[in-house]
């Protein structure tokens, strides 16, 4: 039996397999061990996109200051807007910032464990499993991924794999933040952070109907597993990724 102890590394590694869940006696132990087991990395990946945000408030600050950019202030802005794909406009560098502002932020780890328990049904998914991937996330080009059992002829699709879990959530945060689909996210979270409110998941999830073909109905369904794990999630990820 696999355990989160054993499975998991130094904080700093990335994680290269989701562990084996099986072994968990009762579905509270389960979703302990999952929670346990995600926390440190989807901080680890927020805490790389405060970063950026952060070089991008220094940059900020540089422009209405009228300090002239420096090259290397320039090629940072410039790889941020490719990123978080935001059109370069060189002579309004003050609303390619403003854009960006929008979208370099983190997610509420609850609203990551919601949807990654949601997706790889707790990590016991074949595409967790195989592929790393505990969100659901589709690819287009052939090989990129792996192909679904009951895939309906004509589609192409694949569900991403990923190197390491890392990389999965990684990938997640950055459709959250970047995708067209999900601008009603963004502008919530914007506005809580605009009146100097911590954004809640339970509110951003509203963001999130274009996320499943099933809607509303699936924006539902992730309240409900906020709202039933509240506790529970921040027990975890105050133990695991925040101490030590």
């Amino acid at each position: 039996e696999t355990t989160i102890s054993q499975s998991r590394p130094d904080r700093d590694a990335e994680i290269r397999h989701v562990p084996d869940f099986s072994g968990y006696k009762t579905i509270k132990e389960k979703k302990r061990a999952f929670f346990d087991f995600l926390s440190p990395v989807i901080k680890a990946e927020n805490d790389k996109i405060i970063a950026e945000r952060k070089r991008l408030i220094s940059l900020k600050e540089k422009l209405y200051r009228q300090i002239t950019l420096t090259r290397q202030d320039s090629l940072a802005l410039e790889e941020l807007a490719v990123k978080y794909r935001v059109k370069m406009q060189p002579d309004d560098l003050k609303k390619v910032v403003s854009v960006l502002e929008k979208r370099i932020n983190p997610v509420p780890y609850r609203l990551a464990l919601a949807q990654a328990a949601n997706e790889s049904q707790w990590g016991r998914s074949r595409f967790s499993r195989e592929g790393n991937n505990l969100f659901g996330i589709w690819c287009f080009e052939k090989g990129c991924g792996i192909v679904p059992k009951n895939r309906p002829q004509g589609l192409t699709h694949e569900v991403a794999s990923y190197e390491t879990v890392n990389a999965s959530v990684s990938a997640y945060l950055r459709i959250l933040n970047r995708n067209e689909k999900f601008h009603k996210f963004r502008q919530l979270r914007f506005q809580a952070l605009s009146m100097h409110v911590k954004p809640k998941a339970i509110d951003l999830a509203e963001g999130l109907e274009s996320y499943s073909e099933r809607g509303i109905e699936y924006v539902d369904e992730i309240k409900a597993m906020i709202k039933k794990n509240y506790e529970l999630m921040g027990t975890s990820y105050h133990k695991n990724a925040i101490a030590g």
